[in-house]
């Protein structure tokens, strides 16, 4: 009987410090300032961190088991799915510009997103998990930098050519 309460004891015991890990995991990704989720070949979404939530103003629980034509407009869902397949197909991690325009909201924001494939233990691609920095101030204020450097360049040249004139 010693030893059949020792397995018990034991697998009790991995199965808490396993729970620990995941409670542990969850609460850096809920704390990172990033949207971190994972997807299964279907690309429905098997997690999302807190906030992805936020972002898409839906509880976690309305957002496990749908795809992105659930959650955002059909230009971005088809293009989610382009990028998805590319990450499966090649089974490899690839680095996407992604501008989302979100269903609930009509927000539209533009992430640098890493996608990595998720494996089996026979090396089979289950999924992808991937992470998402919300970058549109970044894209906004590159825009504003351009505008201001063509504007600069204009005038100069325009000074330029009234001095050549002289």
């Amino acid at each position: 009987m010693d030893i059949v309460d020792n397995k018990s004891d034991n697998k009790s015991d991995n199965e808490a410090a396993l729970l620990l890990q995941i409670k542990a995991m969850s609460t850096i990704l809920d704390n990172t300032g990033a949207f971190a989720f994972t997807k299964d070949l279907e690309s429905k979404y098997t997690y999302v961190n807190a906030d992805v939530a936020i972002l898409l103003q839906l509880p976690i629980d309305d957002i496990i088991g749908k795809n992105d034509s659930d959650l955002f407009d059909k230009v971005t869902s088809d293009k989610l799915r382009k990028n998805d397949l590319q990450v499966i197909e090649k089974k490899m991690s690839l680095v996407f510009e992604e501008t989302n325009v979100i269903k609930n909201t009509g927000q539209c924001h533009t992430y640098r997103t890493t996608k990595k494939p998720l494996f089996n233990s026979k090396g089979d691609v289950i999924g992808l998990c991937g992470i998402s920095t919300d970058i549109t101030e970044t894209k906004k204020l590159e825009a504003e930098n351009k505008d201001q450097k063509q504007l600069l360049n204009a005038v100069s040249y325009t000074h330029l050519r009234a001095h050549e004139t002289k």
